[in-house]
């Protein structure tokens, strides 16, 4: 995570040098927010759920 949010800023640093540049930005915080974003939602899923296989047959 510290990886992608020190990338993210640094970029930030330097989004206003031109569109290359601010593209790069936009991806990398974009990036982040998405990657957190799925952080977030296995933290909040019910256990196994999502986790592809079989299920339990119990129901």
């Amino acid at each position: 995570m510290e990886d992608r949010h020190r990338r993210a800023m640094a970029c930030k640093d330097h989004a206003a040098d031109g569109v290359s540049a601010t593209r790069e930005y936009v991806e990398a915080a974009l990036g982040l927010e998405v990657w957190a974003h799925h952080l977030y939602q296995q933290a909040m899923a019910a256990p196994h759920e999502g986790a592809g296989g079989q299920g339990h047959g119990i129901g």
